[in-house]
């Protein structure tokens, strides 16, 4: 399980406490570890904690992890899941007395098998009955990839916040435009539907640097999800793994880590992470087509996703 967490300068901490395949075990965070995060975040005077994972619900002790946020006075919780978790875990989502926000992913019977489906699917609908805040999300993974389920389940909900993502192949790319051109069609096609449907949509992660669109597809951008153009580039998001080690990201593990208790700060841990992972990234771009691009130049574009460069 992790746990994410938004300060008013837009800077994301995301807290690790158990992967899937190590619940029970040594990896598992600790709640003495969880305790050493909150307090650290407490005194950021930040609001929102964001639990995300591996898959949070699957922590030994998550209802008592929901009990310590509310102790220590955060507002609200945003809670990464697949939905696929058990009635003791849903009833304490239900009641917990904090403003909770529910994002799952959604993946279809094909990838998690028909039962966890059917419980993923159940858990959505009992939350939004006691009107839990849900909103669902996509991963698109493959340029082909079939999204009628996607398609078919959000409209089956009548749910109307989604969250996508073009997925990161978790390791360097050589030709990133070529990389992100396969994608433009599935994108597109996808944004349309949701815009026919008046749906509100979201990128999550990894957009598609503005550059590989044509004009014309820009212009169905404009009215598809406008906040596509006005994206400037992600700036570190914290996972703290359950010893406590501090790592930009998901997909930039590789690249530096360091160890939570040696900052005193987000401030300090944001600039530590931008000396040795952002900007050593940035070098490594030697595009003329970038290096004379006003985007670039005014560091709100960095032609891929940083675990890409």
């Amino acid at each position: 399980m992790n746990l994410m967490l938004t300060n008013f300068c837009n800077l994301h901490c995301a807290y690790c406490f158990a992967e899937d395949s190590m619940v029970g075990s040594e990896q598992e965070m600790t709640i003495e570890n969880f305790k050493y995060c909150l307090d650290f975040l407490k005194q950021e005077d930040i609001e929102l904690v964001n639990l995300i994972g591996g898959e949070p619900t699957l922590h030994s002790r998550f209802v008592e992890v929901l009990d310590l946020i509310k102790e220590y006075g955060f507002l609200s919780i945003q809670l990464f899941t697949n939905g696929i978790f058990g009635e003791k875990v849903l009833k304490k989502l239900i009641d917990i007395q904090t403003d909770l926000t529910a994002l799952i992913n959604v993946n279809s019977p094909d990838v998690i098998g028909v039962k966890k489906y059917h419980t993923m699917r159940s858990n959505i609908e009992k939350l939004r009955g006691e009107n839990r805040n849900v909103v669902l999300g996509v991963n698109i993974f493959k340029p082909d990839m079939k999204l009628d389920f996607f398609k078919s389940f959000v409209e089956e909900l009548q749910v109307k916040r989604i969250r996508w993502s073009v997925a990161v192949p978790g390791k360097m790319v050589k030709d990133t435009s070529a990389f992100y051109s396969e994608y433009k069609s599935i994108v597109l096609q996808f944004l349309e539907w949701a815009y026919e449907k008046r749906l509100h949509t979201t990128c999550d992660c990894n957009r598609i640097p503005l550059c590989v669109w044509e004009d014309k597809e820009l212009r169905l951008l404009a009215v598809y999800e406008p906040e596509v153009l006005s994206f400037k580039q992600c700036s570190p998001v914290f996972d703290v793994k359950p010893n406590l080690d501090v790592i930009r990201c998901f997909g930039t593990g590789d690249k530096y880590v360091c160890n939570l208790k040696k900052y005193t700060s987000l401030r300090t841990m944001h600039v530590d992470f931008v000396r040795n992972v952002d900007l050593p990234s940035l070098k490594k771009i030697t595009d003329s087509k970038c290096l004379d691009c006003s985007l670039f130049k005014n560091k709100e574009c960095r032609k891929a996703c940083i675990s890409m460069l």
